[in-house]
């Protein structure tokens, strides 16, 4: 059954056995008041105006603040979540912006969504990386083996759950409407793999995000996707115009 986010449903995270509950340390992401950046072209955001596209970005930024509390109270140690950075792609080239900051090999959660807009939202990360991420989340030591434990992969599922469920929960509240979200499953691959499954879907758009995901001071780059069809992204930019417009 899928999970609802309404602007009047919190976020709940899974289970936690896995992670030792401690003091919370909540460091929240940096407040922006950020003025559209002009070097933006329209090519890069989706048809959304400057403004759009910092509120967006801001928003996602409030979601990665929820997370951050919650995965803070859940692991006891100092979490910091912050998306620097916001394009609107096509698969394609979102797929060469992610192999460009990345090793080949990477590794996530991805969950399916539907509602005013459907799609598919993942949580990426070089392979490694993610490695190193899981383990500092468990405060375990950092093992010379190339695949997570049983246990690694769902502390893995739970975060990106919490992070993935976060975002949509705020875009859910800004919009006025609601998003259903699926049971997020582990994904591994190369960027083309993950992104661009197959042909019958190039023209889809991807909300492509670079995110700072920081542990005890220690930061960890990876980056969070919203992968819409055209008719999705049309819906979400006429969502935002209304949204827009009703706050004039």
């Amino acid at each position: 059954m899928p999970d609802k986010h309404t602007s009047n449903v919190p976020v709940v995270a899974a289970d936690a056995s896995s992670m030792s509950p401690a003091t919370v340390k909540i460091q929240s992401a940096p407040e922006t008041n950020r003025r559209p950046d002009p070097a933006i072209g329209s090519a890069l955001t989706g048809g959304l105006d400057a403004f759009e596209l910092v509120a967006v970005t801001e928003a996602f930024n409030r979601g990665m603040g929820r997370a951050a509390a919650c995965l803070s109270e859940m692991t006891g140690s100092e979490i910091s979540l912050y998306v620097p950075d916001l394009r609107i792609l096509r698969k394609r080239d979102a797929a060469e912006r992610l192999k460009s900051d990345a090793e080949p090999d990477i590794t996530g959660v991805k969950e399916l969504f539907c509602g005013a807009f459907h799609g598919s939202a993942m949580l990426l990360f070089p392979t490694r990386a993610s490695f190193n991420l899981v383990r500092l989340l468990l405060k375990e030591a950092v093992p010379p083996i190339e695949y997570l434990t049983e246990m690694e992969e769902e502390a893995l599922l739970e975060t990106g759950n919490i992070i993935l469920n976060a975002c949509l929960g705020v875009i859910a509240e800004a919009l006025r409407t609601e998003i259903l979200n699926e049971v997020p499953h582990a994904v591994r691959g190369h960027a083309n793999q993950l992104l661009i499954p197959d042909d019958k879907s190039q023209d889809d758009r991807v909300i492509q995000m670079k995110m700072d995901f920081g542990v005890d001071g220690v930061t960890i780059q990876g980056c969070l996707a919203l992968v819409l069809d055209i008719t999705s992204l049309d819906h979400f930019r006429n969502r935002l115009a209304q949204h827009f417009g009703s706050a004039a």
